[in-house]
């Protein structure tokens, strides 16, 4: 392993770093390679000398993530805390470009892009995040940090709702407990959510969306 490549202490024999794909206040993105599986995954974990407060919060993010199992957000793969005492978990590396960066490249003039996403693919894109909020939504979690940035797009047209670090659970407490040292070592697997055709209505509330959240 190279030695300009960041560290992952005791989980480095597993995942290799390549590069950092993106850094926050908090925490910082690695885009590294599971030999395990032999993919390619992200894995955030804070950056050091972190409070309590700033753990509590990183677990409370890989809760809700861990929560959210939805076609339209990225699904969280493992969690747990190496040698070095960093927190991080382990979720699918969404390959693609933001809608920012479309955005811009839309607003250039970019001939083919313009063909590409004609109107109605740009209300396809726009469909997809109103899926993930609405999902979320009906688990009583509010994203809270809708943008163009915090949206991928992959290179087959689908669309991901990222970073849920501010999401807030409605009606629910702080969490209690910190992340485990000992790491999970099998990964959550992203099911695309069904839907049962029924007869009837169903009597239970279902939150309506007017604007993204």
């Amino acid at each position: 392993m190279r030695s300009s490549s960041p560290q992952l202490s005791a989980q480095s024999a597993r995942f290799e770093p390549v590069r950092v794909i993106g850094k926050g206040g908090l925490g910082e993105v690695t885009l590294a390679r599971d030999h395990d599986i032999d993919r390619p995954v992200a894995i955030k974990r804070l950056i050091g000398g972190s409070s309590d407060e700033q753990v509590m919060r990183f677990a409370h993010e890989v809760r809700t993530c861990g929560q959210l199992e939805h076609p339209n957000i990225t699904p969280v793969y493992d969690v747990g805390v190496d040698d070095a005492g960093q927190h991080y978990f382990v979720m699918r590396y969404v390959e693609g470009q933001t809608l920012e960066m479309l955005i811009a490249q839309l607003a250039s003039g970019d001939h083919d892009l313009l063909c590409e996403y004609t109107f109605e693919r740009r209300v396809e894109l726009f469909i997809g995040v109103l899926h993930a909020l609405q999902y979320a939504h009906a688990k009583g979690i509010i994203h809270r940090d809708i943008k163009p940035a915090n949206i991928m797009i992959g290179p087959y047209g689908e669309v991901m709702l990222m970073d849920w670090g501010i999401a807030k659970q409605t009606g629910a407490p702080p969490p209690e407990t910190p992340i485990r040292r000992t790491p999970i070592r099998r990964p959550t697997i992203c099911r695309p959510a069904t839907h049962r055709p029924t007869t009837r209505r169903p009597t239970t509330h279902r939150p309506m969306i007017r604007r993204p959240g």
